[in-house]
């Protein structure tokens, strides 16, 4: 399963995946862009990671009709790039959200799953969660968070394959 998969590094990996063999269930917000890429995948789904209702169905679907997922790659991300005097409390809880804590929501509810097939959780971030950068202060704290709680995660998961 690829979130965000309607456009950049979501897109290139599902296709890559695809072309590969994988049976690819592509995520995104865009419907128009995921009938473009339902061709090239086995299945295309509709999802906003900040919505848990449709976090829950998406992954239900998943288990429901492959299994289990053998490969997340949690994509799904937005950008904000304004100064910290731009940058209100609704905005930066808006890339907290999808960021951080969508990534976290469709990472918990597919976790079952690839520890019980020993499978691989892929975390896109950016190097600006490794640094910080001007006109950044929303997008650099996201990404922090997420490497934060994902080598978090990688410890608590340490021998379960």
């Amino acid at each position: 399963m690829v979130t965000g998969a309607t456009s950049g590094i979501g897109r290139a990996t599902a296709l890559r995946f695809a072309k590969a063999g994988a049976k690819v269930v592509a995520t995104g917000r865009d419907q128009g862009r995921l009938a473009e890429l339902a061709p090239h995948v086995d299945c295309t789904l509709t999802l906003d990671v900040t919505d848990p209702e449709a976090v829950a169905i998406v992954a239900a679907a998943v288990v429901d009709r492959y299994g289990g997922a053998d490969v997340l790659v949690n994509n799904a991300g937005i950008g904000l790039f304004e100064g910290w005097e731009h940058t209100d409390d609704a905005a930066l809880r808006r890339v907290m959200d999808v960021n951080l804590h969508g990534a976290v929501a469709v990472a918990r509810s597919l976790l079952p799953s690839l520890i019980a097939r020993k499978g691989v959780l892929v975390q896109v971030a950016s190097v600006a969660g490794k640094r910080g950068y001007a006109r950044h202060t929303a997008y650099c704290a996201s990404k922090h968070a997420l490497i934060g709680w994902s080598e978090a995660l990688r410890h608590d998961l340490r021998g379960t394959g």
